[in-house]
């Protein structure tokens, strides 16, 4: 049995001009009852549920490299993207790789 937490949506109202919008935002904020889930998942079959599961073991296994690499992709970045020279580079990048 799983519970799932109470929600709270947050909604900003947007004006039509952008410098109203930037002075004038809004939030609006509704709390949703607590809901309850009992029933197990029914798949259509059996391929259904190994690509799900595969997809998960995926989303789980690989998410945590992913979110790594782009952080050292976007350390590199700013590192480049700065006024340096060709040798600079390489040395920078070799170094992340490192």
């Amino acid at each position: 049995m799983r519970k799932v937490l109470p929600i709270i949506l947050l909604l900003s109202g947007l004006s039509s001009s952008r410098l109203l919008a930037q002075e004038a935002d809004t939030v609006l904020m509704i709390k949703l009852k607590e809901v309850q889930v009992t029933d197990t998942r029914k798949w259509q079959n059996d391929t259904a549920r190994y690509h799900f599961n595969q997809t998960r073991y995926y989303v789980e296994t690989i998410l945590p490299y992913l979110n790594a690499a782009t952080k050292v992709f976007e350390d590199i970045d700013q590192a480049v993207s700065s006024d340096v020279s060709r040798k600079e580079k390489k040395r920078l990048v070799g170094a992340k790789e490192d």
